[in-house]
């Protein structure tokens, strides 16, 4: 084993940064010279914020790897073994090196890191359980997010974990106790004005969508997410576009084509009238309205938050709808 900075003596980091590195061992270094990439293998007593280790790779690259490769795409990497004192545990490790973790999955895996920013530790003596939200995404990832939790406090940490998965059915927040509030609301509202439209003979049929944040109301396009649907083995059919002769596309499920990239959902804003999200279903309601018209209610989540929406479909549109739309499909 070497000290670090008598491996890397020219190395110039700021000074609380080589502070910490200042008794750290190396046991290893590999250079690719192929890929351009070096890797240092380092050994440490005490736990370093996941963002210090990337901030020291950042240097070694531009300081060290740049001038090695001139002109090539070069990386370095860090890669550390901890030796903590026996007071450590599970439970305090994760106390105090979670938000490394967490930063650590979200450069991994975006959709993992809303998983487990979300999950509900508990611990006993070595054991850490984690409750998850009862959806398809968290069944799916649960063996990832074990795997990851075991190698960063097991392989990296030397602190023995065994990681088990519960499930639990989330209650409604506040904010949708509000939104479900303002949905009936407008239930009354829309029921009332298509009995008075109905009472002058028209027809009209309203769509809108009500999300937690702020309602929203806008021409409602739903349609199925293809990538997501192929991973997942789902056959969604779309029998609307039999019937709607404004477009061809085979994922249509509801109203016209559309085209844009989506945004999650917790940046829509108030003011914004044409949004595209995409995301999973996770709640589905069809109500049976006084008028004999019919409403679909259901969620949609992405995993940074849920909006909720609502159909006013003809009779005719039903059958397509209810085959499309339904509970923990992605449109």
């Amino acid at each position: 084993m070497k000290p670090f900075f008598e491996a890397f003596p020219t190395l110039q980091l700021q000074d609380h940064i080589a502070g910490q590195f200042a008794n750290i061992q190396i046991t290893k270094i590999k250079i690719n010279q192929e890929t351009c990439l070096l890797k240092v293998f380092i050994e440490s007593d005490r736990l370093l914020k996941y963002q210090t280790i990337h901030t020291v790779e950042q240097e070694l690259n531009r300081q060290i790897m740049r001038q090695m490769y001139p002109g090539k795409e070069s990386s370095a990497r860090i890669l550390v073994h901890y030796h903590l004192p026996e007071h450590y545990t599970v439970s305090s490790v994760m106390e105090e090196y979670k938000d490394s973790i967490l930063l650590e999955c979200k450069e991994r895996d975006r959709l993992l890191y809303q998983i487990f920013s979300h999950a509900k530790p508990e611990y006993e003596g070595n054991l850490i359980t984690l409750t998850l939200a009862d959806t398809v995404i968290s069944h799916e990832k649960a063996g990832e997010l074990t795997t990851f939790l075991t190698q960063v406090l097991t392989d990296r940490c030397g602190v023995p974990a065994d990681v088990r998965i519960n499930y639990a059915k989330e209650g409604p927040s506040k904010a949708k106790e509000a939104a479900e509030r303002r949905l009936e609301e407008e239930i009354v509202r829309i029921t009332r004005a298509n009995e008075e439209r109905e009472a002058r003979g028209e027809s009209e049929s309203a769509d809108a969508v009500n999300g937690n944040k702020q309602e929203n109301k806008q021409n409602g396009t739903f349609r199925k997410n293809p990538d997501r649907e192929k991973e997942k083995g789902r056959n969604l059919t779309s029998g609307l576009r039999q019937k709607n002769t404004r477009t061809t596309d085979p994922d249509m499920i509801y109203g016209k084509n559309f085209e844009g990239k989506s945004i999650p959902i917790s940046d829509i804003m108030e003011g914004l009238d044409d949004v595209i999200v995409t995301g999973q279903i996770c709640a589905l309601e069809t109500r049976k309205l006084s008028n004999g018209s019919t409403m679909i209610l259901f969620d949609i989540t992405d995993f940074t938050d849920t909006i909720s929406a609502k159909l006013f479909p003809k009779d005719h549109q039903l059958e397509a709808l209810e085959e499309g739309l339904q509970k923990d499909a992605f449109v």
